[in-house]
């Protein structure tokens, strides 16, 4: 029987669960934004165990795709829970590449059930997890437990919610960030920094031309940040309620306006 997993986050805001999560694509070097939102999944095979004493010692086998600082930020806190926790559990966090990487490894490791027991998964996989019926929903571990899910920022618990249940606990959710040059808004005499695209396009012209800036802005080629300027105008990237009512047949964007609005 193929291993399950449950979806959850750890809360950086990566969404996690066992079987699924999120991170740094290359694990290094600097973005106008941290990456997307991440999920871990957990899986509900039998993990490995023995018996010691009075104490059943389980090792659990933790898939990510946190490179670099934050990869180095993983390994501290596994360690950390290491040596704190009672139950004799232990977890041995494993680098599977970017996300995409992991995703993939995931599915090839699940044909022969040798997938991980927790798995780190992007935001944009959370409903291929659901519909693999690999993963066992954080909501049913929450439920369970009687955990306490007003701990979770609401809008961030809301992006890994589908029908009601929550699928992945956030773990390393993103934001897109925008720096801008002081130095060239100076020499621009710009005082007010915008914080809107049409703001930015009314001061674009001094960065210019007065500023001396090459480029008004500049954007990573990432289609995160198109779906990020959608969800501001409060509208969906794809049908079915972007995949939530069932699965999305078609792009949205190019008949809500959402695609040409400013």
């Amino acid at each position: 029987m193929r291993k399950r997993a449950v979806s959850f986050c750890m809360a950086a805001i990566m969404a996690a669960g066992l079987l699924s999560g999120c991170s740094s694509q290359t694990g290094s070097g600097n973005t106008a934004a941290s990456e997307t939102k991440e999920e871990v999944t957990t899986s509900a095979a039998p993990v490995a165990a023995e018996t010691s004493g009075n104490t059943q010692k389980t090792s659990i086998t933790f898939w990510h795709s946190m490179g670099g600082v934050n990869g180095k930020a993983i390994d501290a806190l596994v360690e950390k829970f290491n040596k704190e926790n009672t139950s004799g559990i232990t977890v041995e966090a494993q680098y599977q590449g970017s996300y995409d990487d992991a995703i993939n490894k995931l599915k090839s490791a699940q044909i022969g059930n040798m997938g991980a027991d927790l798995v780190q998964i992007y935001d944009i996989g959370t409903r291929f997890m659901i519909d693999s019926g690999w993963v066992v929903p954080m909501q049913q571990l929450i439920d369970e437990d009687k955990w306490d899910l007003s701990q979770v920022e609401p809008n961030i618990a809301a992006y890994y919610t589908v029908n009601g249940t929550l699928y992945s606990m956030p773990f390393n959710s993103s934001t897109p960030i925008l720096y801008y040059n002081k130095d060239i808004f100076k020499k621009a005499g710009i005082t007010e920094v915008p914080d809107s695209l049409p703001g930015i396009e009314r001061v674009g012209d001094d960065l210019l031309k007065k500023g001396g800036a090459g480029e008004v802005i500049s954007l990573g080629i990432y289609g995160w940040f198109f779906e990020q300027f959608t969800c501001k105008q409060k509208a969906n990237y794809a049908d079915s309620g972007n995949g939530r009512e069932s699965a999305a047949t078609a792009v949205d964007f190019d008949k809500n306006g959402s695609g040409v609005k400013r």
